[in-house]
């Protein structure tokens, strides 16, 4: 069996797990406004509308290792209610950032 220490360390590894696809979609869509807010050109468009295509592709990612991880934990009784809770919330505002950038293209 597990202790309560190693549990506790398992749990904020899979929290950290979950937690980088949707802080690294938030990033290229920050940067995305960023370059957006810059004069008009065609190099800054083109730029700003890959790193929302890089947005939109990992907060996808996100979306599924986070239902993949939560699953498996569901499925060995080993969920944390925790980790459900801070992937949601970055989850979701991944996907209103998201949303706010491609409202500026």
């Amino acid at each position: 069996m597990v202790n309560q220490e190693s549990q506790k360390t398992l749990d904020t590894g899979r929290l950290l797990i979950l937690l980088i696809a949707p802080f690294t979609s938030m990033g290229f869509s920050l940067l995305s406004i960023i370059f957006s807010l810059m004069p008009d050109g065609d190099t800054v468009d083109m730029v700003a509308g890959t790193l929302i295509g890089f947005s939109g592709l990992t907060g996808f990612m996100s979306l599924v290792v986070g239902m993949t991880v939560l699953i498996t934990q569901l499925v060995k009784n080993n969920l944390n209610a925790k980790n459900i809770a801070y992937f949601i919330s970055a989850w979701f505002m991944s996907v209103l950032i998201f949303i706010f950038a491609t409202t500026l293209m």
